[in-house]
């Protein structure tokens, strides 16, 4: 029966074979492989997305301490507005800069807690005035710094020109400190 086979038919039962081989590797090992693959990339990417959450949760849980700190430390009402004045008045001080405007505090009052905003105007030279400005809202964590505004002013008299920054501080107290 074989020599009645001519290399053609031969031939066509070998490539018919082998794809069916290839077939049965498919079905058995590299199909099963394949699916192994692509679960491990969804798990990897799973895992990304728990482990930037998990860093995600370490930021906001950072971000409520220092709001939490913040407010601790304004457990008093009048005492977030006399640390901004002595930190402004020994900066000024020491720096050639005059506090021409601090009036009173104004508050507003938001579910559990009240917000005071501190208001005050000082003269000087630019680089003193943005230090100022760094000292109160970073270094010494007077509050914080909501708004800031430069200006000048001309003196008619004798031409000249006087710069200004008036800075709004907001300082967060509990209901139970106001």
């Amino acid at each position: 029966m074989n020599n009645k086979l001519t290399y053609r038919y031969k031939y066509y039962i070998l490539i018919a074979l082998l794809l069916l081989f290839v077939v049965i590797i498919y079905k058995l090992s590299i199909n099963k492989t394949i699916i192994l693959v692509r679960d491990t990339k969804d798990i990897k990417a799973q895992i990304d997305i728990s482990n930037s959450s998990i860093s995600i949760i370490k930021q906001l849980e950072n971000e409520l301490a220092y709001y939490d700190q913040l407010i601790n430390e304004n457990s008093n009402p009048g005492q977030a507005r006399e640390y901004l004045l002595k930190v402004t008045g020994d900066y000024c001080d020491k720096n050639n800069l005059t506090v021409v405007d601090f009036p009173e505090e104004t508050r507003y009052r938001q579910n559990e807690a009240t917000i005071a905003f501190n208001e005050i105007t000082i003269e000087g030279k630019y680089k003193e005035l943005l230090g100022l400005l760094y000292l109160i809202e970073r270094e010494r964590q007077a509050g914080s710094v909501e708004s800031v505004a430069f200006f000048r002013e001309e003196k008619l008299r004798t031409n000249e020109q006087i710069l200004y920054m008036k800075i709004i501080v907001k300082s967060i107290l509990n209901e139970n400190e106001t």
